[in-house]
This record gives structure tokens, sequence and C-alpha cells, in this order.
């Protein structure tokens, strides 16, 4: 990373630690080093004569916050984030003597309205569809509910098709096991059958080198599909289909705790916040009983 003498050495240190023993997503990696890379950009423009990250005081950072004052509260929220997550791995490894963003607050994030799809949508997109591998990325984000990042991890070793099962790995490397069956597994099985032929252990090789195709591809796919099915592609993703899965659950009478170990969530707050505004009212009432 690009950054003065130890600002870029120790925000090295802090992304493999994150990888190698978070094992946090690929995805998470990369916003952490772009919002490392803005502050020492935005640190060597206004405040040249600080040299090591130990100089770096309160004031500096709610200074950085008050530069941001265009940007949406959601990447103001997480750019703080990531510098109070960097300064306490600095502080907790003794790289610091003080923790400059320890106390620091960051901005209030409206709550936004689940962003789930409803029935037409969900078949105009299946019917824009154009061979088996979008058939299946869709199959598995609607029939399991799955991150993006868990979809890209799939490996052929965690499918049971015969018995309709598919494992997946979340965040913090948890792994859950999930039905697969129905529109799902028939559309696992059609794009296994033309799947390219390579040594790559994943259900999704890229072409290149046989690793896990990145989340962006399939975002990229399921952006296309949408809008050839005439909606709005920026409120169609990956995501979505996930919102979508939680939702239907509920509406069909699913139990909410089913619905969280299905979702991989630690708290039913957070399942909670994965269904529809109807829906979300029956899921209300059981976290009142259960508080």
């Amino acid at each position: 990373m690009e950054g003065r003498g130890a600002f870029g050495r120790l925000a090295e240190e802090f992304l493999a630690y994150l990888k190698d023993y978070r094992r946090s997503a690929r995805g998470t990696l990369t916003g952490y080093r772009g919002d490392l890379r803005r502050f020492f950009e935005w640190l060597r423009e206004i405040h040249p004569e600080i040299s090591e990250p130990g100089e770096v005081t309160r004031q500096h950072l709610i200074e950085f916050g008050s530069s941001m004052g265009g940007f949406k509260p959601a990447t103001v929220a997480r750019r703080i984030g990531t510098l109070k997550s960097w300064f306490r791995y600095l502080a907790q490894s003794d790289r610091i003597q003080k923790n400059p963003a320890a106390d620091l607050l960051t901005p209030r994030i409206p709550k936004r309205l689940p962003r789930s799809l409803d029935l037409d949508d969900v078949r105009r997109v299946k019917a824009a569809a154009r061979n088996t591998f979008e058939r299946c990325i869709l199959g598995l984000l609607l029939g399991t509910g799955c991150r993006r990042a868990e979809l890209a991890g799939i490996r052929l070793c965690d499918l049971d098709l015969r018995e309709g099962w598919l494992i997946l790995r979340g965040k913090g490397n948890k792994e859950r096991q999930v039905p697969l069956v129905g529109e799902a597994a028939r559309a696992v099985r059609e794009w296994l059958a033309e799947r390219p032929l390579c040594d790559s252990g994943f259900l999704f090789p890229a072409p290149i080198d046989g690793k896990p195709m990145c989340g962006e591809t399939f975002s990229y796919h399921v952006a296309r599909m949408a809008e050839r099915a005439g909606l709005d592609r920026y409120k169609v993703t990956p995501h979505a289909f996930r919102h979508t899965f939680a939702t239907d659950l509920c509406r069909a009478g699913v139990d909410l705790r089913t619905i969280q170990e299905l979702l991989g969530h630690s708290s039913l707050q957070t399942t909670s916040g994965y269904v529809s505004s109807n829906a979300a009212l029956k899921f209300d009432a059981v976290l009142r009983l259960q508080g």
C-alpha cells in the first residue's frame, strides 16, 4: 500500500492480520485498504508534518471526519470504523502508546427499508437468465439466501445433491448446512453438466486460473439480468435476493430461529432487518415475546 513509511507498513500488517487470523472476506479487505489509503492521502496533503501513526491525535481524526461533509453517512461511518479498527489493532499490538480513536463517534446511519423483491420481479429476472451459469447463481441466491462471498466460495465437495444439502462458509469462516432442493438443485445440476472442465475444486472457477470467481462477477450478471428484465439494476443485487429469501420464508410461516440459522446470523435482531415491512411485523412481535 502506498503510504509514508510506517503508515504503509503497518497498514499492510493490519490487513494481513485480518486475512490470516480474522478470516475476513476479500471484499472487506478491499474496503479497508481503500479507506486507509484515503486517510493517508488526506493526511499527506493536510498534515505533511506527521510521519508515523503514533503522532495522529483524536483531533486529527475529527478533522478528517469533518472533511467528508459531502459524503453519505454510511460512507463516513465505514471509513471512521476502519480507522477505529486500525488504531485499536496498533494499540493492542503496542505499535502506538495511545489509541486516538478509542472514543471517536461515528455518524448514525438511517435505517433503510428491507430490499426484497416481489414475486413478479423475481419471475422477470428468472426469465431474463440466458444460460445455465446465470440460472445457477439465481437458483442458489434465491434458494439458499447465501451471501455473494459465500456463493463464490462454494466448493464441489460442499454439494450433496443426492441428499439435498449444501455447506456454506460465512463470516469468520463459520460453516452452516442449508437445504439444496427444487429449482436451486436443478439449476446446479444443469450448470455442472456444462461447467468448464478444470482441476479447480470450486463450483464457479475463474476461467484463467481456476480460483473462485470474484463477487463482482456475480453482481455484474445479476445487474445485466435486471436490465434485461426492465428493472433497476441498482436495486436488484445479490443481497436483495437474500432479503427476498428471508421474507418468503417468514411469509410461509417458518420460525424465526430457523431463518436465523439459514442466513447465518449471530442475532435475531439482525434477522428481523432482512424481511419486508409486513413480514417484519410478525418478526417484531416474536422478538418482543422472546425478549
